[in-house]
């Protein structure tokens, strides 16, 4: 779910999140914000995933290139594959 839609509280993304059998936040930063969006709508984060910690150091100057997001995705996919 889009944790914007979260946030704003959309009704058809809130429906889906409720339905959902577990939530996944994934955060950027440390700084956690879809993990305390998510806990601020009141939902329980069962896992939550940290993009930084994953090796992409996070910067105003660029964004990350397509084969930077490859292999962020493919470390995120190895973590749920493993649970």
């Amino acid at each position: 779910m889009c944790t914007s839609g979260i946030g704003a509280r959309a009704p058809g993304i809130m429906k889906s999140a409720e339905a959902s059998d577990r939530i996944i936040a994934v955060d950027g930063c440390p700084v956690n914000c879809a993990s305390k969006t998510l806990e601020l709508a009141g939902f329980k984060v069962d896992r939550q995933i940290v993009i930084s910690e994953l090796g992409v150091k996070k910067t105003r100057d660029r964004n990350p290139g397509d084969e930077e997001v490859s292999e962020v995705l493919e470390k995120v996919m190895e973590i749920l594959q493993s649970e």
